[in-house]
């Protein structure tokens, strides 16, 4: 009985996938990649140095795994935010933590991937800005190599998920208005009426145009 050819495309398919396990098992991990000398401020395997304006964070802020390495079961359920987003938003800005995988090869286990589920801010345009719209998938977390990630204190986490703002204010219930004299302090001249009037219609015209 003759013996059945193999066809050459198949033999190039199991040749591609042979090369592409290949080359995935020399890859090198993350806890190689982004390994850092911090005396030269470069990355051994690379060779390159970190920009200038990264210098200070480094010093001071931590990398997302470095956090979750101190904490029981990585962190899971809890809430991660970026001092970038601290600083250019007002609305809360987080990752909620569901699942983290260490590189176990790292020293300190301080690099891996972590996935989670984001809340971040709805509208730039928006007069009330809202405490932020949450996806409905927990996806990958980008960047977490970066020396940039904060932990949300457990205490505070209702209290940092709650941060309404107003036209960059914070919002006062109104009896603190009326004990502060805010309210009255209230101008009824046509000219005062007028100008509130259309602060509300650019407000209104500019969460239309989000929607």
């Amino acid at each position: 009985m003759a013996r059945k050819k193999v066809r050459p495309r198949l033999i190039a398919e199991l040749a591609r996938r042979v090369r592409a396990l290949r080359e995935q098992r020399e890859r090198p991990r993350d806890s190689q990649r982004y390994a850092l000398d911090y005396e030269t401020l470069t990355r051994p395997l690379s060779g390159r140095r970190l920009p200038a304006l990264a210098w200070p964070d480094v010093r001071r802020e931590s990398r997302l795994l470095q956090l979750l390495g101190r904490l029981p079961l990585f962190g899971l359920g809890r809430l991660v935010t970026r001092k970038s987003w601290l600083w250019q938003h007002d609305e809360p800005c987080y990752w909620r933590l569901t699942r983290v995988r260490p590189d176990y090869t790292a020293q300190n286990l301080d690099h891996g991937k972590a996935w989670g589920i984001l809340t971040f801010k709805e509208c730039e345009m928006s007069l009330f800005l809202s405490p932020g719209k949450t996806e409905s998938e927990a996806r990958e977390i980008e960047h977490t190599m970066y020396h940039d990630w904060r932990l949300v204190p457990k205490h505070e986490e209702a209290a940092f998920t709650w941060r309404w703002r107003v036209a960059g204010r914070s919002l006062q219930p109104c009896e603190a208005a009326v004990q502060g004299g805010q309210l009255g302090s209230w101008d009824s001249s046509p000219r005062s009426v007028l100008l509130w009037w259309e602060g509300w219609a650019e407000g209104w015209a500019a969460l239309r145009a989000c929607a």
